[in-house]
């Protein structure tokens, strides 16, 4: 799963912080260099991750951890939603439209940012990136059947971007004097484009049971603009692939005189985040309980709580959240 990685960088981080002691470089002439590196190396174009999380169209909730030697946790919270109008006379067509806000969050820390090799110079570190931002989309809607209809969807939205890093131990102030606004304690925006199209089909099997399978690609631009430095600029392109299977059933249960549904999903993601990025699946499986509220408010079918588990190459995560369903 590609994640920002300040330590896949430590290498480069140390020629240049152990340059002092055997040559004439001023501070600036390391920001220098190090800002050539992490240019180079395509650095920020990575916290697209980030922003593609706190645009996730379908969970409410998102925590993961990777298996890696600095700790990484990454959290979301975004708040999704999608409703289909039909303005038209052909009631075939209708107006997709979808969205969502929400911010996400990558921790990472270490004892040594400089891993031993600066000594007298140890420093530890504990840095958090975070994003807030929301994505709107909309687009035409065609049902080719009573079970199965496609859409094409253009999408909008805009991020904003942070790090903040704390140092401590006796390579604290050159660290800080090195890294910040360049790798961390920086601030940004970023504007998201992109076209999706999203095919579902659907069939009631009775006794109010059902059976969904959507399915979707998307391709997405990020666009970085009032940025610190140029380390922070980017564009970037996205791909995103989402298959996702769902049953639903009644419990027999009420609550007062509205029922109570169950259901579970499984789901498969495959994502690009970017191009020098290597793409990463995840598996999702998970279930909820669904309150029909059967529209007794407006636009309103039912309130759901439910959760996930998802597992992927050296990553594993969990979510629940709590939604509307429109």
């Amino acid at each position: 799963m590609p994640v920002l990685r300040p330590h896949v960088l430590v290498p480069v981080v140390l020629s240049i912080a152990l340059a002092p002691a055997s040559s004439a470089q001023t501070i600036e002439d390391l920001r220098n260099q190090l800002r050539s590196e992490l240019v180079q190396d395509q650095f920020s174009g990575s916290i697209v991750t980030l922003i593609l999380l706190s645009n996730e169209l379908e969970l409410s909730g998102i925590n993961y951890e990777l298996d890696d030697e600095v700790g990484t946790e990454i959290t979301a919270l975004v708040l999704p939603f999608n409703y289909t109008f039909h303005p038209f006379e052909d009631e075939r067509t209708g107006l997709y439209t979808e969205g969502v806000i929400g911010t996400s969050s990558m921790d990472q820390s270490g004892p040594d940012l400089f891993n031993g090799d600066l000594p007298g110079g140890e420093t530890a570190f504990n840095t958090e990136w975070r994003t807030f931002g929301g994505l709107l989309g909309a687009g035409p809607e065609r049902h080719l059947s009573e079970e199965i209809s496609v859409a094409a969807i253009g999408q909008v939205g805009l991020s904003y971007l942070e790090n903040r890093a704390i140092y401590e131990g006796p390579g604290a102030d050159l660290s800080s004097q090195l890294f910040d606004g360049l790798l961390f304690n920086w601030d940004a925006w970023a504007v998201t484009y992109g076209v999706a199209a999203r095919l579902r089909w659907w069939r009631a099997l009775g006794s109010g049971r059902s059976i969904e399978f959507t399915s979707r690609y998307d391709v997405r631009w990020t666009d970085a603009f009032d940025v610190e430095d140029e380390v922070q600029d980017f564009l970037t392109k996205s791909e995103l692939t989402t298959f996702r299977l769902q049953y639903r059933a009644l419990t027999g249960l009420r609550m007062g005189r509205y029922p109570i549904g169950w259901r579970t999903h499984a789901g498969l993601s495959w994502v690009l985040a970017s191009e020098t990025a290597d793409p990463f699946g995840l598996i999702e499986v998970g279930g909820g309980l669904d309150l029909l509220t059967q529209r007794d408010l407006p636009y309103v079918d039912g309130l759901t709580a439910g959760g996930a588990l998802f597992l992927g190459d050296g990553v594993a995560g969990w979510t629940v959240g709590v939604g509307i369903v429109l």
